[in-house]
C-alpha cells in the first residue's frame, strides 16, 4: 500500500498515492492532527493535549471532546481509496490508519507514526537545506543550486495557514525565514551566473513574500536592464520607491538611487551583477539585513495581531444567543 504524504506548507493536505484524503470534519481534529504531526518526535501527554485545545472547558467534557478528535482523525487516516468506506483497527494501544502512519494512544499519551516510509513536506524542506552550506552565492555549485530549489519548490506557503494558534507560530516564522534565505541564495546564484529569467522568478516569489526588501528590487532592475527592457527596470524602482514611502514613509537607499540613475542613463555597469545584491543579504550585514530583522519583527506583532482577533471573533461567536 501506498505511504501517508503529508504537506503542512500551505493548507493540511494528505494523499495517499494520488489519493487525496477527506478533509478534517471539524477544525479541532484537524488542528489537533497537525499539532501531533509538527511534534512527531515525541508523544504528549493527554493532559497537555486537554489543556491546549479545550482548556475552557471541564474536565470530563474536554476528555470527550479528545476521543471524538481522535475518532474523526482515525476515520480520516483510514478512508479507503476505492470508495469502500473508511477502515482500520483499534489496537489496545492505538488507533491505526492501516497505510503506514498510525496514531499512537496509550493510557496517558498521543502521538503520531508516520512509519518508515511516510513523507512531510517539512521534513523533505529542513533535510535539503541541510544538504547545502552556508556560502555566497557565486560558492554555489550546480548541485547545491539545485536543492535549494527542491527545497523552495516544496514551500507552498507558510506553515499551517489556516491555523491561528501559538503552537506553530514559532515554526511558521523559522520556516519562513529559512525559505527566503534560499530565495535570496538562488537569485543571487542566478545574478552571478547571468542567468536572468531565473533570477527574476526568485526574485518576483521573495517580492510576493516581502515586498519592501530593496535588494530584491535592486536585482531585478539589473535583470529587466540585462534583458534590453530598460523600462521595465524603471518601473520597478518606481514600484520600489511606492512602496517604502506609503508603506514605511522613508526614502529608497542611495544605492537604489544610484542604480536607478545609472539605469536611467545607459550606463554597461548594471549588467554585471554587483555582489551587494546577493552576498550582503546571505551574509546578514548592511542595512538590507536590518530591514529584514525589523520586517520580521513586524510580521511576528502581525502574526499575534491575527491571533488575538481570531480568539476575540471565536469568544464574541460563542455569546452570541442561540
Amino acid at each position: 500500500m501506498d505511504a501517508l504524504r503529508i504537506r503542512l506548507f500551505g493548507s493540511l493536505e494528505i494523499l495517499r498515492g494520488s489519493f487525496r484524503l477527506p478533509a478534517f470534519s471539524t477544525r479541532k481534529s484537524r488542528s489537533l492532527f497537525s499539532f501531533l504531526v509538527l511534534n512527531r518526535e515525541r508523544p504528549y501527554p493527554r493532559d497537555v493535549l486537554l489543556g491546549r485545545f479545550w482548556g475552557e472547558c471541564p474536565e470530563a467534557v474536554a476528555r470527550k471532546h479528545l476521543r471524538t478528535a481522535l475518532w474523526r482523525i482515525r476515520k480520516v487516516l483510514s478512508a479507503d481509496p476505492a470508495g469502500d468506506g473508511a477502515h482500520g483497527a483499534h489496537g489496545a494501544h492505538g488507533v491505526h490508519g492501516g497505510h503506514g502512519a498510525h496514531l499512537v494512544v496509550e493510557d496517558h499519551t498521543v502521538g503520531i507514526d508516520l512509519g518508515a516510509r511516510g513523507w512531510l513536506d517539512t521534513l523533505d524542506f529542513e533535510a535539503k537545506l541541510s544538504r547545502v552550506p552556508q556560502r555566497l552565492p557565486e560558492e554555489l555549485s550546480p548541485a547545491e543550486a539545485r536543492l535549494l530549489h527542491e527545497a523552495v519548490e516544496l514551500y507552498r506557503g507558510d506553515l499551517l495557514e489556516e491555523e491561528y494558534e501559538d503552537w506553530c507560530v514559532h515554526d511558521r516564522e523559522r520556516l519562513r525565514i529559512l525559505a527566503l534565505d534560499a530565495l535570496h541564495r538562488l537569485m543571487g546564484y542566478h545574478l552571478q551566473r547571468r542567468e536572468w529569467s531565473a533570477a527574476i522568478a526568485r526574485g518576483q516569489r521573495l517580492l510576493a513574500a516581502d515586498p519592501f526588501l530593496e535588494e530584491v528590487h535592486r536585482g531585478l532592475m539589473r535583470c529587466y536592464f540585462a534583458m534590453g527592457n530598460r523600462a521595465a527596470a524603471l518601473r520597478q524602482y518606481q514600484v520600489c520607491a511606492r512602496l517604502l514611502r506609503e508603506e514605511l514613509d522613508v526614502e529608497p537607499m542611495p544605492d537604489t538611487v544610484a542604480l536607478y540613475e545609472e539605469i536611467r542613463r545607459g550606463d554597461a555597469r548594471p549588467l554585471v551583477p554587483a555582489r551587494e545584491a546577493d552576498g550582503r543579504a546571505v551574509r546578514g550585514d548592511g542595512p538590507s539585513a536590518e530591514t529584514l530583522r525589523r520586517l520580521l519583527a513586524a510580521d511576528r506583532d502581525l502574526t499575534r495581531s491575527r491571533h488575538n482577533l481570531r480568539r476575540g471573533i471565536e469568544a464574541a461567536r460563542r455569546a452570541l444567543p442561540k
